[in-house]
C-alpha cells in the first residue's frame, strides 16, 4: 500500500556531527537505506535501522532545525510554554519546583491551567528529544499529517471507538434548544473534512478525541449558557486557565465567516476548524504533531517557539501513541509512512547514545519505601514485567544496585514510573533482587557539602554524554548551567541528575556550614560574605507617563543602581543610585518601553564592590487606547463594533451608555479587534467606546477609552418568510413587513457553513428569485434594511426557508411493453425530479391516478384487454412539506393486448 506522493517532505540538508559516509558493516547489504538516513546523527541511525527491520517501507526525513539544544530546550521551559499534568500519580521528577511553580508551605504544585503545572528542564528536554521516541509506538508525532487515499470511513470511526461518536450520526442542539440529527455520522463528516483541506482524516479525529474527550465535554453540547448552540470540537480558542470552554466557544460564535463560523452545527465546527489547522498549522511549517508542539521547523510561517498548538508538553507523545493504536487496529502499520525528525546541533550523545555513566555522588545509596501504598517489586524496568509475588511495606529498606529509565514505551506508564531502581533487600529472611518505582522511594545515603558552588563529580568512556542537574528544593539548592549546584543555605535536598541515554540518579545533598570546601573549578565563596543578586524586580503603580520599580533588599547591600539598557545603540545608561529599595521614574511617553536592571554596592576599604546584576525586567508604560473605532455589523438587537488593536492589550472592554443609569456600562470582555453589544433595541441608535486592558508585572491596566462612536441597529426582524409560488424557473417567496425597515435583503443559505450570499434587494415583502434551473431548492432568508445617514444598517436574519422551482414538462412519454392486463410505460427524466405521478385519462377528460414513482418508468396493472387507454405524466418536487408540480406531458393513447 503506497500513499500518495502529496505526503513526500522535501529533506532537508544537515551539517552533520559524524561524516555521512559511514556505514556500519551489519548494514552494508542495505546501502539505499542507509544513504536515506544519511542526514541524521548516528544516535538517531541506530534506532531508525531497527525500525527499518520491521517496517521497510517507511521512509524517515531529516529535518535540521539549525538551533543550538540547549538553547532550545531553555526556550521551550521558559514563559509557560511547557506545562506537565498535576495529578499526583504522575512523577515528581517531571515538575518544577521553582519559585512561582511550587508552594512549600502547602506541599502542592502551584496550576498554571487546570490540572496543569510546570513542567521542569528535564521533563522539556525528555519530550523534545526524539531519540526517546524512535519505536514504533510513539514516532507517528513525527508522521506527515497529509490526506491519502488509504484512509477510509472505516479508519476514522476505529479512532473514535469507545467515545460518544463512533458510529453515531452527529446529532446537536440549536440556540434555540431544538435538537436536530444529521444524515451523516462523525467519522463521515471528519473524512470529509480531511479530503477537502488535505489533513490525515484520523489525525483530526485524534485531535478531537484528545481535546474533548470521550463523553461530550462543555465545548461541544451546544448546551453553554453564554454561547447555546455553538460547537468547538478543536477548542480552538480556548486558551489556558479558568473559562476556557468559554473562550473558546466565543471564538467559534464569530461572525466574520472565516472557517464557516459561526459553528452552529457540529460539521461546521469539525469542517472549520479542519480549515483552521489547514491553515493555521499543517500548510504553516506545522505539519506534524512534534511540530505543532515545538515549532522548531526554521520553515514555518510563524517565530521559532511561538504558535505552539498546546502547553502540555506530552501532547504530541499522546496524539501520536493514538495514531499509532488506530493503524495498529486497522492493519495499516505495513504500509508507507513518511516521518519528518528534527535534528538539533550539539546534542549530547549525538555520535553515540551509548557509553559508561557514573555519577560518584549516586554510588553506594540506600532508600526506604516512602509510600503508604505496598510496592511491587518486578523483574525488569516497568509494569510489564513480572512481579516476584510479595508486595513491600513503608519503611522497607532497600540497597540500590543499579538506575534505569523505565524501558515501557506507553506514554502514561513513562509519565507515572519514569524511573526505576535495581535493588536488593531481604523479605522474610530471604535475600531478593528485583526493579521498583524511584517514586516510591526516600534517598536516606546523604552526601555532605558545603553552602556555594559545587561540581558532582562523574565518569564517563563517552566525552559527549554528561549530567545535567534539577533541584528538587529551590529554596536550598539552585542549578547553574545545568551542570552546576549552588547551594543557598543549610539544609537537606534532592538532587535529580540525568543524561541524555536515560540514566538517572536521586542524590540526597546535606548542605553544612562546617563542611570542607566543595570539589569546584570555582573558588568556593561562602555564601555570607557574598553581595547577593538582587532579585524581585518589578514594576507597580503603572500610568502612561510613569510607574515605580521596586526590588527586594540585598544583605549587606549600602544602595543600589537601576540601569536602563538602549538595544538600537547597546548602551547601557545609569537612572539613579538610591539606597532605598524603590524608584519612580516619570514623564515618560505612553506605551513606553524599556530593558532595567537593578546592581546592588557595598563598601570594602574604601572601594565599591558591585553585586550580579538583577535578570532584565522589560517594564512599560500604559499605552494609548484604541483607535480607529467603527462599526461593522449590525442586527435588529446588536451591533458589532471594530477597532485597531494596541500592542500589548490582552484584551478590550466594549461599554455602552446606560441611559438609565447614566453612565456607561460593561458590555464584552473580548481578545480580538472587534466586540457585539447585543440585547438592545430595533432602530435605535447607542453610544459604545473601548479602552484596551494591558498586563504589566501580573497586573491588569485599563488604557484611556476610544472616541464615543453612535452606533445603530438594524430594523425590526422579518418573519414569516415562506414560498408562494414557483414556474420551472423562479420562486416567489413573501414575508411580514418589519418596523423601520425600508428595504429587504434576499439571501441564499449555503447548507454546508450557513454563509449567506445577497440574491437581491427590494422594498417590497415579496420577490421572485428569476433564472433558476428546473425543480432547483435552496434555502432562502431575508434581513431587514434600514439607511440612515447614507449607510445601510441590516437587522437580524428572517426564518430560512427551503424554496424549489416547478419541474419542466414530462417529454416522450411512450409505451414500451404491453401485455392483456398490464402495459409499461417510459419517458425521459426530468432534471431534479424527485419524482413522478401517472395520471389515466377517463372519456370524460377527468384524470385518476395509477402510479407514483422515483424512476422514469411505470407499470400500470389491472387493465382490460384489447383495450385502449390514454395516460399522462408529471414530475414533482417537495420543498418546505408543499409539492410543486411540473406540467403534464402530452397525452399517450396505448392499448393492451387481447385475451389468449
Amino acid at each position: 500500500m503506497k500513499r500518495n506522493p502529496l505526503r513526500v517532505l522535501l529533506c532537508l540538508a544537515l551539517v552533520l556531527l559524524l561524516s555521512a559516509e559511514f556505514v556500519p558493516a551489519a548494514f552494508g547489504a542495505d546501502s539505499t537505506f542507509e544513504k536515506s538516513i544519511s542526514a541524521f546523527p548516528e544516535s538517531y541511525r541506530v534506532k531508525l535501522r531497527e525500525l527499518h527491520k520491521i517496517y521497510p517501507e517507511w521512509e524517515f526525513q531529516a529535518m535540521d532545525t539549525g538551533l543550538n539544544w540547549n538553547d532550545a530546550v531553555n526556550v521551550e521551559s521558559s514563559g509557560g510554554r511547557s506545562l506537565i499534568d498535576v495529578y499526583d500519580s504522575y512523577s515528581d521528577v517531571f515538575k518544577s519546583k521553582n519559585t512561582g511553580d511550587y508552594n512549600y508551605s502547602s506541599g502542592r504544585y502551584i496550576q498554571k491551567d487546570g490540572g496543569f503545572c510546570t513542567a521542569n528542564k528535564y521533563c522539556v528536554s525528555y519530550f523534545m528529544d526524539p531519540r526517546n521516541f524512535l519505536n514504533e509506538e510513539n514516532i507517528f508525532q513525527f508522521e506527515l499529517l497529509r490526506f491519502d487515499d488509504s484512509f477510509t470511513v472505516d479508519s476514522v470511526d476505529l479512532v473514535l471507538s469507545g467515545t460518544f461518536m463512533y458510529n453515531k450520526k452527529i446529532t446537536y442542539v440549536t440556540s434555540s434548544g431544538a435538537s436536530k440529527t444529521m444524515n451523516q455520522t462523525y467519522a463521515e463528516v471528519i473524512y470529509e473534512a480531511g479530503e477537502m483541506y488535505d489533513i490525515n482524516p484520523c489525525y483530526l479525529a485524534s485531535k478531537i478525541r484528545n481535546e474533548i474527550g470521550s463523553t461530550p465535554s462543555g465545548s461541544v453540547t451546544g448546551r453553554n449558557s453564554s454561547y447555546p448552540g455553538i460547537y468547538n470540537f478543536y477548542n480552538i480558542g480556548a486558551s489556558d486557565g479558568a473559562g476556557a470552554i468559554t473562550r473558546g466557544l466565543a471564538w467559534a460564535a464569530g461572525r466574520d465567516g472565516t472557517y464557516h463560523r459561526p459553528w452552529t452545527t457540529p460539521k461546521k465546527s469539525i469542517v472549520g476548524g479542519a480549515e483552521y489547522i489547514a491553515s493555521t498549522y499543517i500548510g504553516k511549517g506545522q505539519f506534524t504533531g512534534y511540530y505543532q508542539r515545538f515549532n522548531v521547523n526554521p520553515d514555518s510561517y510563524y517565530s521559532t517557539y511561538e504558535h505552539q498548538y498546546m502547553t502540555n508538553v506530552s501532547g504530541a507523545t499522546i496524539q501520536g501513541y493514538s495514531a499509532y493504536r488506530s493503524y495498529l487496529s486497522m492493519g495499516l502499520l505495513e504500509g508507507h509512512f513518511i516521518f519528518s525528525i528534527p535534528v538539533y546541533r550539539n546534542m549530547p550523545g549525538a555520535a553515540n547514545n551509548k557509553g559508561t555513566l557514573k555519577l560518584a555522588d549516586a554510588a553506594s545509596q540506600t532508600v526506604t519505601v516512602s509510600t503508604d501504598s505496598a510496592i511491587n517489586v518486578r523483574t525488569g524496568p516497568s509494569t510489564n514485567y513480572d512481579r516476584l509475588g510479595f508486595t513491600l511495606a513503608r519503611g522497607t529498606k532497600l540497597t540500590v544496585l543499579g538506575t534505569y529509565a523505565t524501558d515501557s514505551r506507553y506514554f502514561d506508564s513513562i509519565l507515572r514510573y519514569p524511573f526505576w531502581y535495581y535493588v536488593k533487600f531481604k523479605y522474610d529472611g530471604t535475600a531478593y533482587k528485583g526493579y521498583v518505582p524511584a517514586g516510591f522511594t526516600s534517598v536516606t545515603t546523604t552526601k555532605t557539602v558545603a553552602p556555594g558552588l559545587y561540581a558532582p563529580k562523574y565518569s564517563t568512556t563517552n566525552k559527549s554524554l554528561y549530567f545535567k542537574y534539577v533541584s528538587m528544593d529551590a529554596r536550598i539548592c539552585s542549578v547553574v548551567d545545568d551542570t552546576k549546584l549552588k547551594f543557598l543555605k543549610t539544609g537537606t535536598c534532592n538532587v535529580m541528575a540525568y543524561d541524555s541515554t536515560g540514566r538517572y540518579a536521586m542524590v540526597k545533598y546535606k548542605v553544612s556550614s562546617s563542611a570542607g570546601p566543595n570539589p569546584t573549578e570555582e573558588q568556593p565563596v561562602e555564601l555570607d560574605s557574598e553581595l547577593g543578586k538582587v532579585d524581585g524586580l518589578r514594576q507597580t503603580n503603572v500610568t502612561q507617563t510613569g510607574f515605580t520599580l521596586s526590588w527586594n533588599a540585598v544583605s549587606g547591600a549600602k544602595g543600589y543602581r537601576v540601569l536602563r539598557y538602549h538595544p538600537a545603540t547597546d548602551e547601557t545608561e545609569t537612572l539613579t543610585t538610591t539606597k532605598k529599595t524603590a524608584f519612580t521614574l516619570k514623564d515618560l511617553a505612553p506605551g513606553s518601553t524599556m530593558q532595567l536592571t537593578v546592581m546592588a554596592y557595598t563598601k570594602e576599604n574604601g572601594e565599591t564592590i558591585w553585586g550580579e546584576a538583577s535578570e532584565p525586567l522589560q517594564a512599560m508604560t500604559v499605552p494609548n487606547g484604541p483607535e480607529a473605532v467603527s462599526q461593522s455589523k449590525s442586527t435588529s438587537n446588536s451591533v458589532t463594533m471594530t477597532w485597531s488593536g494596541v500592542e500589548g492589550a490582552k484584551s478590550y472592554q466594549l461599554v455602552r451608555y446606560d441611559e438609565a443609569r447614566d453612565d456607561f456600562v460593561s458590555v464584552k470582555i473580548t481578545k480580538g479587534n472587534a466586540g457585539t453589544a447585543s440585547g438592545l433595541s430595533a432602530a435605535s441608535s447607542y453610544w459604545l467606546k473601548v479602552r484596551a486592558i494591558v498586563s504589566i508585572g501580573g497586573k491588569d491596566y485599563y488604557t484611556p477609552y476610544s472616541l464615543t462612536l453612535t452606533a445603530k441597529t438594524g430594523p425590526a426582524q422579518a418573519t414569516g418568510l415562506k414560498q408562494t409560488a414557483a414556474t420551472t424557473n423562479s420562486v416567489s417567496l413573501a414575508w411580514n413587513a418589519a418596523a423601520k425597515a425600508d428595504s429587504y435583503i434576499v439571501c441564499r443559505v449555503n447548507e454546508s457553513n450557513g454563509e449567506l450570499t445577497e440574491i437581491g434587494r427590494t422594498s417590497a415583502t415579496s420577490y421572485t428569485v428569476q433564472g433558476l434551473s428546473s425543480g432547483a431548492s435552496a434555502v432562502y432568508t431575508v434581513k431587514s434594511s434600514r439607511v440612515e445617514d447614507e449607510i445601510d444598517y441590516d437587522g437580524t436574519k428572517s426564518n430560512e426557508v427551503l424554496g424549489a422551482s416547478k419541474p419542466v414538462q414530462v417529454t416522450g412519454l411512450q409505451q414500451y411493453s404491453t401485455k392483456s392486463t398490464c402495459l409499461k410505460l417510459k419517458w425521459n427524466a426530468v432534471h431534479n425530479a424527485e419524482g413522478y405521478c401517472v395520471y389515466r385519462v377517463s372519456d370524460t377528460g377527468s384524470y385518476k391516478k395509477v402510479a407514483t414513482v422515483t424512476d422514469n418508468k411505470a407499470l400500470v396493472k389491472s387493465l382490460s384487454p384489447a383495450t385502449s387507454y390514454d395516460f399522462v405524466v408529471r414530475a414533482y418536487i417537495r420543498a418546505n412539506g408543499t409539492v410543486y408540480w411540473g406540467d403534464y406531458s402530452d397525452t399517450l393513447r396505448a392499448k393492451t393486448n387481447p385475451s389468449k
